[in-house]
């Protein structure tokens, strides 16, 4: 009776540890052919992981970012944002949602993305920091700005 208990045990976490590589992988798999950016920072905004769409959209090798500050490529303005929306998520144990900040690419211009977050909490349920996905939404930025400069010329031209 005990060696089938024990056999049924073994047998049993042989499947979880089997289940828990699978989800694993499932994970791994996800994250790094996602187009997009899947990042980690911790309490103090230094980022501790990222996948590769970060090279693919801004340029930056992973190097550049992992250990070091994440806002030091945003926009002047959006980190402002950013500094005012921290202390707020961190006191309502929340992230953010489609929030959409500017950031800077290596070759100079501005990318668009929109980003949405959660915050990681410790086991004592204390922030311990965010992760989040960031979409380029660059293109359709750039699509709705020309429309609205069209828009804008077609006015002017009526009024003249």
């Amino acid at each position: 009776m005990i060696l089938s208990k024990l056999i049924s045990l073994f047998s049993s976490e042989k499947n979880s540890e089997k289940a828990l590589v699978i989800s694993e992988k499932r994970y791994h798999d996800f994250i790094t052919s996602s187009r997009d950016w899947i990042w980690e920072c911790d309490k103090t905004g230094i980022a501790i992981y990222s996948n590769k769409a970060f090279t693919d959209i801004l340029g930056y090798p992973l190097s550049e970012l992992i250990g070091n500050s994440c806002i030091q490529y945003m926009h002047e303005d959006d980190q402002a944002d950013i500094n005012e929306l921290i202390p707020e998520c961190i006191a309502s144990k929340t992230g953010w949602h489609n929030k959409l900040i500017r950031w800077k690419s290596k070759q100079g211009g501005w990318h668009y993305l929109e980003s949405s977050s959660v915050i990681i909490l410790d086991d004592n349920g204390n922030f311990a920091g965010f992760r989040g996905v960031d979409r380029d939404v660059t293109s359709r930025i750039r699509a709705e700005q020309a429309h609205r400069e069209s828009l804008k010329t077609l006015n002017n031209a009526f009024d003249a």
